[in-house]
C-alpha cells in the first residue's frame, strides 16, 4: 500500500514542480543539493508518538544523493547503512541544517536526482534504540526555471521546496535547494561525494541566513 501511496506522492512532486525528465546527452555533470530546514515543530516519530517526555528530538540526518536510480522505492541505490551522516543536533525540532551535498555524473546521460534522507532521534546517551523519525525523496531534474548551467558561473539555485516524506504527511517536513551544471572530463569524479563541506565560491553561494532560509521555505510552503 505505501509502495502506491509513494508513487503517486512522488509523481504528483514532479508535476507540480514542472520538472522536465527529458533526458541529457552522456556528459559531465556536477549535482549538488542543500538541505535547508528540518520542521517537526510537535517533536514526533514516524509513529506519531513524542521523541521524548520533554517534546524535543535530536534528530540525525543521513544522507544519499541518488543519480543512478532516482525513481526506485526508498533507500534507492544504497542501504542506509551507507549513507552519510551530514547532520546531528539536540533539543530541536526544528533546526536550520545549511549541508550540502554534492555528486558527478562522469560519462552518462543525466535525466534526475533524488536526495534520499534518513531522519532519526538519537537515544544513544540513554542507552536507548534510536528512535525513526522519516525517510525522504528529494527528487529533481532541469526544468526551466533551473536550467542545466554551462558551468559553475551560470548554474543557479531553485527556491525551496519540500521533500517527500513516508511518515506522518503535513506533520514531519524537510525542505532543500538545488543546482546542476556542466564539468570538464577532467574535474568530474573529484567532489562525487557526500559532504557538509561548503564546495562552491562564496559569490555564488553565500551562507544563509535563518531569516533567508525561512523566507525561502515559506515560499515553498505557498
Amino acid at each position: 500500500m505505501w509502495g502506491i501511496l509513494w508513487k503517486i506522492s512522488l509523481c504528483c512532486a514532479v508535476l507540480s514542480s514542472g520538472l522536465l525528465v527529458r533526458g541529457l546527452e552522456s556528459g559531465y555533470y556536477r549535482i549538488q543539493a542543500e538541505l535547508l530546514q528540518l520542521q517537526n515543530p510537535l517533536g514526533v516519530r514516524h509513529d506519531g508518538a513524542l521523541c521524548d517526555n520533554f517534546g524535543t528530538c535530536d534528530p540525525v540526518i543521513k544522507v544519499f544523493l541518488d543519480t543512478s536510480r532516482p525513481m526506485a522505492a526508498f533507500p534507492g541505490a544504497r542501504y542506509i547503512s551507507q549513507y552519510q551522516k551530514i547532520f546531528t543536533a539536540t533539543d530541536q525540532n526544528e533546526p536550520l541544517i545549511n549541508k550540502m551535498v554534492t555528486e558527478d555524473v562522469c560519462g552518462h546521460p543525466f535525466t534526475q536526482a533524488n536526495l534520499r534522507a534518513y531522519v532519526k532521534d538519537d537515544d544513544s546517551f540513554l542507552r536507548l534504540t534510536d528512535d525513526h523519525i522519516s525517510d525522504f525523496d528529494c527528487l529533481f531534474s532541469p526544468s526551466l526555471d533551473v536550467p542545466m548551467g554551462t558551468d559553475e558561473s551560470t548554474a543557479i539555485w531553485s527556491n525551496g521546496q519540500p521533500c517527500v516524506g513516508t511518515t506522518q504527511p503535513g506533520k514531519i517536513k524537510l525542505f532543500f535547494r538545488y543546482r546542476m551544471y556542466r564539468i570538464s572530463p577532467e574535474e568530474c569524479g573529484k567532489l562525487s561525494v557526500t559532504t557538509n563541506a561548503p564546495v562552491v565560491q562564496p559569490e555564488i553561494h553565500t551562507p544563509v541566513s535563518a531569516t533567508q532560509i525561512s523566507a525561502t521555505v515559506r515560499h515553498a510552503m505557498a
